[in-house]
């Protein structure tokens, strides 16, 4: 995929989110995946990412809410919960700060005020912002009480969702063991029953993607506990 200079880019997504800024979102998302994955030209692709990042970090700055126009209000929470999910996912423009600040914008603007499920989507994906670009000790603990919190939502009715928090619960017990050497057997079994958990939930939902990864992270679990190491 041939692609303009990044300059040229910063400036049509300047001009396209002015007009449209929901819409603009959704392709500059989608080039953003693009440029995360283009192991031909890595080096270019991520001075793109991080120019284009940039730039709407300083254009949501500049205009504040006027960045959206009156007519997209309605989906303003929704917006800055998808732009704190991109800065709290692995990639060239990553930014666990702006994640988490974008997360409390998300929840003032109402995200998830009268929607239970989408409440616990945030908590879910904040959970995973600090998993994902942890700096220290404390963010994977923080990281387990947004998991925690997620969960007091996504109940046995709300199977699949509930698989997906204990699947990413059970990779940050393990992660847990590391950083916590002297809890390590406790972490590590935790992880083996969250997984667990899991992986009954997805076999009951047939969910054989799910299911595979799973049953990888759980054996691994088990053999660090069994062994020790």
């Amino acid at each position: 995929m041939s692609l303009p200079p990044a300059p040229e880019l910063v400036a049509y997504f300047r001009q396209a989110f002015a007009e449209d800024s929901v819409a603009a979102f959704r392709e500059w998302y989608v080039l953003q995946e693009h440029l995360r994955d283009d192991l031909e030209r890595r080096e270019a692709s991520e001075a793109t990412a991080r120019a284009l990042a940039s730039d709407l970090w300083e254009m949501r700055q500049t205009r504040g809410r006027m960045f959206l126009s009156s007519n997209e209000r309605g989906e303003e929470s929704t917006f800055l919960h998808n732009l704190a999910v991109f800065f709290g996912s692995r990639g060239p423009a990553e930014d666990l700060s702006r994640s988490l600040l974008l997360f409390e914008e998300s929840l003032d603007a109402g995200y998830g005020r009268e929607d239970p499920e989408a409440w616990a989507r945030l908590q879910h994906n904040r959970g995973n912002a600090r998993q994902n670009l942890a700096r220290s000790r404390e963010d994977l603990l923080e990281a387990i009480a947004c998991y925690e919190l997620a969960l007091t939502v996504r109940d046995g009715s709300r199977r699949i969702a509930r698989g997906v928090t204990l699947h990413a619960r059970g990779l940050l017990f393990r992660k847990l063991a590391e950083a916590e050497p002297d809890r390590r057997r406790q972490h590590l079994a935790s992880a083996v029953s969250s997984l667990e958990e899991s992986l009954s939930l997805r076999s009951e939902e047939k969910l054989e993607r799910g299911m595979a990864e799973t049953e990888a992270a759980l054996a691994e679990a088990r053999q660090a506990l069994s062994s020790g190491c």
